[in-house]
């Protein structure tokens, strides 16, 4: 018998909702399975201001503060030697993306350090709620290979699991939800390689109720 998706990820998200904590496993399986539930769709009206270019995200009020304080829990150094760019949101960025999913709906923003690319930047935004989780990825040596990341914000294991796939899928070149049939196990595979240092651990958040089953676009100037 064949379980739906959405259906299944009602069940994980049930088997893991009283554990005391999420293990990388767990947010890996969970993003494997948002990477086949979740959608990229048109902005409502409600939340049509969102729909720029990551840079001028910071023009809204309710973004503001949630993104100022998940970089201001990066490691000091980071913030010194990104923080010019980050902050500002000076980047070479993509228009925002409105993603839903069963867990609820959340724009994604995502940009890079201007002439320095391997320097990225990828966000999952709440709106509802203000709860933001940031992924900030550093190239390192001259490949760019096996970059350092770290995540940050205030946020549900169930938006770091959604940006684990969310910017797993945009590595691989595929900027909307769902993924082409060919690319979906390739691109479930690779979810483990995001590993980022959680520089403020929401493991042990309590998961929000499950709304019904209900997603982000990149495009690059």
């Amino acid at each position: 018998m064949t379980i739906p998706v959405w259906r299944a990820l009602f069940f994980l998200l049930g088997a893991l909702s009283g554990a005391a904590s999420w293990a990388a496993e767990d947010l890996d399986a969970l993003a494997r399975a948002l990477l086949k539930s979740a959608r990229d769709l048109p902005f409502p009206q409600q939340w049509a201001s969102y729909q720029v270019y990551a840079y001028h995200t910071l023009d809204r009020e309710a973004f503001q503060r949630p993104y100022q304080n998940a970089i201001n829990q990066l490691p000091a150094a980071v913030k010194r030697g990104e923080g010019p760019w980050l902050a500002p949101m000076k980047m070479t960025s993509a228009l925002n993306r409105f993603l839903s999913t069963p867990l609820g709906e959340f724009i994604y923003i995502s940009g890079c350090q201007p002439h320095r690319c391997g320097n990225n930047v990828a966000a999952i935004f709440d709106p509802a709620t203000g709860k933001l989780a940031l992924l900030l990825e550093k190239a390192v040596g001259t490949s760019g290979r096996n970059p350092r990341s770290w995540l940050a914000g205030d946020y549900t294991p169930a938006m770091a699991a959604l940006l684990k796939a969310v910017r797993t899928a945009e590595k691989r070149g595929h900027d909307r939800l769902p993924l082409p049939f060919k690319a979906q196990a390739a691109t479930a595979q690779a979810v483990a390689q995001i590993n980022p240092t959680s520089v403020k651990s929401a493991l042990r958040a309590p998961l929000a109720p499950l709304p019904t089953p209900q997603h982000i676009t990149t495009v690059h100037q």
